[in-house]
């Protein structure tokens, strides 16, 4: 009982944080600064489509997951579910309440956006409840291909970029701030939710 309870303990948990990450790309797609290379790609979808943006980040994060689903069931979790109305639903939440912060600064939003997602990702990842949509289907192609997630995520991040920018989606300076600094937050978060005994 008490394993069944601190799984569900977890499960919620780990629901809270796909719905803060939803909120904190919907503070990044705001601010007009930049966006993360996934998002770039729903931001030129959603311009091509007319179709909103956390609707089109929901649609897309389905395509990904049938995708995975096809091909293995390995990565994929009641998380990798339960993420894809959650952080729809926390970036509409941002898009709804934008007009009470529009007035500070783009780039003050921006970082709490980027900031925000970093601790949100290692919360998923410390918690071990589920891959992200995007993680599963990254992870998938991987294994399918016999090769390390990096350098099938760099290849689809660099897709995700060129193809947005293509269909002119919200590419900016915060999106190079992104690949360069988020991965290391995300890392010094993981570091932080993690007890000393555990890390080392």
């Amino acid at each position: 009982m008490k394993t069944a309870d601190g799984k569900l303990i977890k499960n919620i948990l780990a629901a809270i944080a796909a719905y803060l990450f939803g909120a904190s790309i919907g503070l990044c797609v705001s601010s007009g600064v930049g966006v993360d290379p996934l998002s770039v790609l729903i931001s030129g979808l959603s311009s091509l489509t007319g179709i909103g943006f956390s609707m089109m980040n929901f649609f897309l994060n389905i395509v990904l997951v049938t995708i995975a689903l096809l091909i293995s069931r390995k990565h994929i979790g009641i998380i990798t579910f339960v993420s894809i109305p959650t952080v729809s639903l926390g970036i509409q939440t941002i898009t709804v309440l934008y007009s009470s912060i529009a007035m500070i600064p783009s780039y003050l939003i921006f970082a709490i956006g980027l900031i925000g997602s970093s601790a949100a990702i290692a919360w998923m990842i410390v918690l071990d409840c589920g891959k992200s949509p995007y993680d599963a289907f990254v992870l998938t192609i991987a294994d399918t291909a016999h090769t390390t997630y990096h350098i099938v995520r760099w290849v689809t991040d660099l897709s995700s970029i060129l193809l947005g920018w293509l269909l002119k989606g919200s590419f900016g300076v915060g999106t190079v701030i992104c690949l360069l600094v988020s991965g290391k937050l995300v890392e010094w978060f993981i570091k932080l939710y993690t007890p000393k005994g555990k890390a080392e």
